[in-house]
């Protein structure tokens, strides 16, 4: 459409070149009527030519056309400015001109400018628009040769050129295009580094909120544990203080069980009322898990409290319903010689020792780097899976751990393969560059280490592992048996109870601590 509109512009303007001569009257012009022309369109277009608000118009188009300093988008070049160009390319340094046609040529051009000769322009060839008048630059150089520029050659054509741009230059639409997409293409690498940058934020903010939280829960269990162990020192004291009675009573009449009742009726009620604060200590749930830590520690010491507490609570609402109690260390004895019953009866049968090899232990890595023990876990009937990781040091102590379920019917290839790439994720958000990374899959260990082709459900899993490698100054990876990545492995069982990841920062999980500290070889520790 561009290029019918510039056809018909140009045939107009050729149509009253040759039909609408100067000093012709309005009824010449129409009656010079060109062959093969519908008469009303002449007739209107001589109408529009005879406008008086166009000849004006005309008048000035051919009075600025030749001084016209700013490069058109498309048809011929200003020929002013080609006078312009002219004379700076045919000067040397020192102004005088290169040759003796080019100081000719330059010299008549003075001279028509400062004339401002009025001479009837000659149309172009090149773009069909009539010249100005004062085209001195036309009438000194003559007719515009097909595919060249007057004056300079072969070269960039006008069209090809920006606005406002006098002399030539290299920059050709191509480059600007691709200049272009450049500035667009670092547009858009800012903007992603912003988005990471607000992420990494997010993720800073939610691990400072994760510590903090863990921190004051561990303050809460603390002081709840503080007051079960002062209960039950209390209620130690107590029966200490009841068998000792007990025991002088023994002495003083001869007969322990004649001697009336260990516990009188008052005292029986005073427990009876202890025992129902010592029972809301017992429902506290929080309680008891860090009494799941304190068993550990002491072995057999938490069965032996429940079993006496059990025989001192029955030997108390025996005395409660009207019945004859038991002295203290009677309930003792008893108690415990229950529970012994009970833990035999129990057991199976017995087995020769066998020799057992060397436990495989967690070995350290060198010192000022991290090791990051990673491990997964399948819990089928939620159709998801757990992956547990700890990150320790060089001397053994727990940096950062996390314990992360994920939704998805993972098998125990693929899950092996995600905790060891979630493993070196969460190393690299902490801003651990120097790292050993530990798992217990020896498949997949083979096929980081390029031992052999990795299967095809944990490709680009292998794809990802191998990228977040390069973003690490040292790494390494080393394969261990179940035995030596402990912590890891409860670490992955604990995310079957939760809903979303849970992250220790400079600390450690109570739940794995024991763990920690029993699979360090001390020999190895520098």
């Amino acid at each position: 459409m561009q290029l019918l509109g510039h056809l018909r512009r140009a045939h107009r303007t050729l149509l009253k070149k040759e039909r609408c001569l100067a000093g012709m009257s309005k009824q010449e012009v129409v009656d010079n009527i060109p062959n093969n022309c519908d008469e009303e369109q002449w007739k209107k277009l001589v109408e529009y030519w005879f406008t008086e608000g166009v000849k004006t118009k005309a008048l000035q188009n051919k009075a600025s056309r030749g001084f016209q300093k700013e490069i058109p988008r498309t048809g011929p070049r200003s020929l002013a400015q080609l006078v312009a160009i002219l004379f700076i390319y045919y000067r040397h340094k020192d102004g005088t001109p290169v040759t003796d046609k080019a100081a000719e040529n330059m010299r008549r051009m003075q001279e028509l400018l400062n004339a401002g000769t009025q001479l009837i322009g000659e149309s172009s060839h090149g773009g069909g628009i009539l010249w100005a008048p004062d085209d001195a630059y036309a009438q000194v150089m003559g007719k515009e040769r097909h595919g060249r520029v007057r004056g300079v050659g072969f070269g960039p054509t006008p069209s090809g050129r920006k606005a406002k741009d006098v002399l030539p230059d290299s920059t050709t639409p191509r480059q600007s295009y691709a200049s272009d997409q450049r500035v667009v293409e670092l547009e858009d690498q800012i903007a992603t580094l912003t988005r990471a940058r607000a992420e990494d934020a997010n993720k800073i903010e939610a691990l400072v909120q994760l510590v903090t939280l863990e921190r004051t829960q561990r303050i809460e269990r603390d002081a709840q544990f503080k007051k079960m162990m002062d209960s039950v020192s209390q209620h130690v004291r107590e029966l200490r203080s009841q068998s000792e009675k007990d025991a002088h009573a023994d002495v003083d009449d001869g007969d322990e069980l004649d001697d009336g009742d260990a516990l009188d009726d008052d005292d029986a009620h005073a427990d009876v009322d202890d025992g129902d604060a010592f029972g809301d200590t017992l429902d506290d749930q929080d309680a008891f898990d860090d009494g799941d830590a304190f068993n550990d520690v002491h072995p057999g010491l938490a069965e032996r409290f429940v079993s006496v507490c059990w025989g001192i609570w029955k030997e108390r609402n025996v005395v409660r319903t009207g019945g004859r109690g038991k002295p203290g260390r009677v309930t003792l004895k008893t108690s415990l010689g229950l529970m012994d019953e009970f833990q035999m009866a129990n057991e199976g049968p017995w087995k020769p020792a066998i020799a057992s090899p060397d436990p495989i232990r967690w070995v350290p890595p060198p010192p000022g780097q991290y090791k990051v023990n990673s491990d997964g876990a399948v819990f089928a009937n939620q159709r998801k899976v757990g992956l547990g990781m700890v990150i320790r040091d060089s001397n053994g102590n727990v940096i950062a751990a996390l314990s992360s379920p994920m939704v998805g019917p993972l098998g125990a290839l693929e899950k092996e393969a995600k905790a060891l790439e979630a493993g070196m994720r969460f190393a690299l958000d902490i801003g651990i560059r120097d790292a050993v990374l530990e798992c217990d899959a020896l498949e997949v260990f083979n096929a980081v280490q390029g031992f052999a082709a990795p299967s095809s459900s944990i490709l680009f899993i292998m794809d990802g592992i191998l990228q977040q490698a390069r973003w690490f100054k040292s790494c390494c990876f080393f394969h261990t048996k179940r035995q030596g990545n402990v912590p890891a492995h409860m670490l992955a069982q604990y995310a079957k109870s939760l809903v979303s990841y849970v992250a220790w920062v400079e600390s450690c999980p109570s739940h794995v601590e024991r763990a920690c500290a029993q699979d360090i070889d001390v020999a190895t520790i520098p």
